[in-house]
């Protein structure tokens, strides 16, 4: 992910990829939580998609700031976990639906 948006490793984000597995995983939970519970995926989506959306969207704002840091670390750490956030929900939303309807013909 770093060769993605050009930066090399340091500290700072290494400190983002537990940040990243937590913020995605968090949102897989949810809709894995409601999928049991409701049994469609359109359904899931209908309901908790937008709110999965804008948490991300207000997640990647305030983390996004760090990017107008002038320390090249901060700058860095906001980045990674922007990027990383953004995979995470286009996962969310895009990955795991059809995942969702190919374990449930199982």
């Amino acid at each position: 992910m770093l060769a993605l948006i050009k930066l090399p490793l340091n500290f700072l984000n290494v400190l983002a990829f537990p940040l990243i597995i937590g913020i995605g995983i968090d949102d897989a939970v949810h809709v894995m939580h409601r999928y049991l519970k409701e049994g469609s995926v359109n359904l899931v989506y209908t309901l908790i998609g937008r709110a999965i959306f804008y948490t991300t969207l207000t997640t990647g704002a305030a983390f996004g700031s760090m990017l107008l840091a002038k320390y090249r670390g901060y700058f860095s750490f906001g980045a990674v976990i922007l990027v990383g956030i953004t995979l995470a929900l286009i996962f969310t939303l895009i990955v795991l639906p059809p995942l969702l309807r190919l374990v449930k013909r199982r």
